[in-house]
């Protein structure tokens, strides 16, 4: 059995428009390789290990990247763009629209930021917090590209905020076995600094990215909008980056809707309350 790695950072946590978790996966090897050139770059720019690489500094030519020049700037900047399609990692990610998910039914956001059910919700998700809905769709994204046999760690840059209850979302994604996802999962998630684990700076650099693209896209009405050229670089590696909008969704609530045409309990404690979920046949 191999062991893989999955580096991820987020964007937009606090953000009323676009939420989402963006960064990379690979074999142990490839990421190494990745982190062994990141740190490389770093150097060679002379950038200090106690600064590193920060997308919301380097875009806004703010702190450690205050006053370089342009050549520079862009020497960096591909130096390490070309030091993640050398590393052959797989970009991965989920991006949120914000208002379309808060116009879901509170039962349809449960369900897509991590709620399981037998005949009642055995797990209840997290239908308030977008948040939770890049992490459900990243994390499952992560186990879709790990190989058949592989487990695959994920280390999330460090973040009080959302910790504990990340933690978990993911034991409930173990607990519930989801087809495909649980058995390539390692046994606990990694929360760390991207000061010790350099590729979470890249990670960085990806979601900064997917957020940026994906703000565009929502500003124009959700259409397709053209890929700026940071991006389109990092998509030169394979990539399964999902923005979450109504053609998604659909695809995610799927067997929720074919499950539950008639409604069903919600399990809290010993209280229960009936909530009811449209039949989509009726509504046809």
């Amino acid at each position: 059995m191999l062991e893989d790695k999955s580096y991820i950072d987020d964007s937009g946590v606090q953000d009323p428009k676009v939420c989402g978790l963006a960064g990379f996966v690979g074999t142990t090897l490839q990421m190494d390789r990745l982190d062994k050139r990141w740190k490389a770059i770093l150097e060679k720019f002379e950038v200090p290990p106690e600064k590193g690489f920060h997308s919301d500094q380097f875009f806004h030519h703010e702190g450690f990247f205050k006053g370089w020049d342009t050549a520079t700037w862009r020497a960096f900047l591909n130096h390490l763009l070309d030091a993640i399609y050398r590393s052959r990692v797989i970009c991965i990610g989920g991006m949120v629209d914000v208002a379309y998910f808060k116009s879901l039914s509170e039962d349809e956001r449960r369900w897509i930021t991590g709620g399981f059910r037998g005949r009642q919700w055995d797990s209840e998700g997290s239908p308030s917090n977008p948040y939770f809905a890049a992490f459900q769709i990243t994390v499952t994204g992560v186990a879709k590209n790990v190989p058949a046999g592989d487990k695959v760690t994920l280390i999330f840059d460090r973040q009080t905020q959302y910790e504990n209850k990340a933690r978990m979302t993911y034991n409930d994604m173990l607990t519930f076995n989801v087809p495909d996802v649980a058995g390539k999962l390692s046994d606990d998630l990694v929360f760390s600094s991207r000061f010790l684990a350099v590729a979470l700076q890249a990670a960085d650099l990806m979601a900064y990215q997917a957020y940026q693209h994906t703000f565009r896209r929502i500003e124009h009405g959700g259409s397709e909008v053209p890929m700026n050229y940071v991006l389109g670089q990092l998509f030169r590696s394979k990539h399964n980056m999902i923005f979450v909008n109504k053609e998604s969704v659909e695809v995610l609530l799927a067997d929720f809707h074919r499950l539950n045409p008639h409604g069903f309990r919600v399990k809290r404690g010993k209280k229960k309350k009936q909530f009811r979920v449209a039949n989509r046949e009726k509504e046809a």
